[in-house]
């Protein structure tokens, strides 16, 4: 459907709070729905078509996360992206 935007969100920045807990922050001008959480084995290279996404973050702008609450094994690279309204995914 030509008239839904393809253009991603900008990609959230990530702060560490605790051990395993960050508080992810979404600066972008365009309205999101929240952020996509992606693990990758370690030996896995980092493209997101090789990621596989674990849960969805429902917020707006910012939203506290602790690594020990999902289902990610211990050694599993985490990755968050922001989803716009329209699904885009960012980097």
């Amino acid at each position: 459907m030509k008239w839904i935007d393809s253009i991603p969100p900008t990609k959230p920045t990530i702060e560490k709070l605790k051990n395993n807990s960050f508080q992810i922050i979404y600066a972008g001008k365009e309205k999101i729905k929240g952020f996509a959480v992606f693990v990758l084995p370690p030996n896995i290279s980092e493209k997101k078509e090789y990621a596989t996404l674990i849960d969805i973050l429902v917020a707006d702008s910012k939203i506290d996360f602790d690594r020990t609450k999902t289902i990610a094994a211990k050694d599993d690279r985490i990755f968050i992206a922001a989803i716009d309204l329209n699904n885009n995914i960012s980097d």
